[in-house]
């Protein structure tokens, strides 16, 4: 797991922006060489979860390169377990879901915080204004960002924003390089764990088992998979494995069609939370799913992968810091299994 340890005090960072490698902002333009003691950062992130995990490099580099100063994360209320109690981050708050008042009141709040530094994360022109709203003397964020003159530093990116480039927006801020590795950098509170153990106890479902997030929803050629791929998949699995289902909600499309197996194979979509999820990721020996989310979130507890990609830029997209295969075909996943679990 990470090694960073929490600074939960305000106490004075001594620590300079300096030699700002980002572009100035055409309309704010602040300079380039800067020497602001950095005491207090805001981070903002996006809805998806798989953009949260790709931030946690970032974060990490946050920590190590400011070592003094206190940070907090804004967040969307359904990734803030994730975040909460890590040492990543001092303090996490939640993006109001609200109108007007509600935002009006966020940006009271951010503004009151003093911050010295902030980095936006995420490309919207809500995310813009709160940035703004900080008062920080440096606000980096994505040159494609909508309102990103309301940045002072811009960072050029060509396609969509992943971990590399959530790390460029680090090292625009004046941090140290950092590997593009998030293995180990969630720290999941003992109680998720606990919460994942009872799930796990009451199906009977002992280790090793894999984990395997499946779904039948996708349109995109190679990830709709049909139940009859799923269920092919699973049932061979199931010849030497237990298998959690998990995911958002219950398979059974899946369940009530399989045959008998030698292990059992058990729902538990729609049971857990995220935290309980990442928690229950963690224990299995490994996870199959798409290229989503739940599949770096496995990765980020340090469980190998066995992913169904599209047409994506793998080398974009890939688990970072574990073992992992790429599979197009149902037979694919025993096989990544096989090789994976070495069992």
């Amino acid at each position: 797991m990470s090694t960073a340890s929490p600074r939960n005090n305000l106490a004075v960072a001594n620590t300079s922006v300096a030699s700002v490698a980002a572009v100035p902002a055409a309309v704010l333009a602040c300079p380039a060489e800067m020497s602001v003691p950095v005491r207090r950062i805001a981070t903002f992130h996006t809805h998806g979860l798989c953009d949260l995990i790709f931030t946690l490099p970032a974060l990490h580099s946050l920590r190590e390169s400011f070592p003094g100063a206190a940070i907090t994360s804004v967040v969307p209320p359904p990734l803030a377990s994730l975040l909460r109690g890590s040492p990543l981050v001092d303090e996490v708050l939640l993006r109001p879901r609200g109108g007007l008042p509600e935002q009006a009141r966020m940006m009271k709040r951010l503004h009151d915080h003093h911050f010295d530094l902030a980095l936006a994360f995420s490309g919207t022109r809500k995310t813009a204004l709160y940035v703004f709203s900080t008062g920080a003397p440096t606000r980096v964020g994505y040159a494609h960002a909508k309102m990103e003159a309301l940045f002072t530093h811009h960072v050029e990116i060509e396609g969509a924003p992943n971990l590399e480039t959530h790390l460029q927006l680090a090292a625009a801020a004046g941090c140290r390089p950092h590997a593009p590795d998030y293995r180990g950098l969630l720290s999941i509170d003992a109680e998720y764990s606990v919460r994942a153990q009872t799930l796990l106890d009451e199906a009977q479902i002992a280790s090793p088992f894999i984990a395997v997030a499946p779904s039948t929803n996708r349109k995109s050629d190679i990830r709709a998979w049909p139940v009859s791929r799923w269920t092919a998949a699973i049932e061979e699995l199931s010849t030497r494995w237990p298998i959690a289902l998990v995911g958002l909600s219950r398979a059974p499309l899946i369940t009530d069609n399989l045959k008998p197996q030698k292990y059992p194979v058990i729902d538990l979509g729609g049971r857990t939370d995220l935290s309980t999820l990442a928690a229950l990721c963690g224990k299995a020996a490994l996870f199959c799913g798409l290229d989503n989310g739940a599949t770096h979130l496995a990765a980020a507890m340090e469980t190998p992968v066995a992913a169904i990609f599209d047409s994506n830029d793998e080398r974009a997209i890939a688990p970072r810091g574990v073992a992992y295969r790429i599979v197009a075909e149902p037979d694919g996943l025993a096989q990544a299994a096989r090789e994976l679990i070495g069992v």
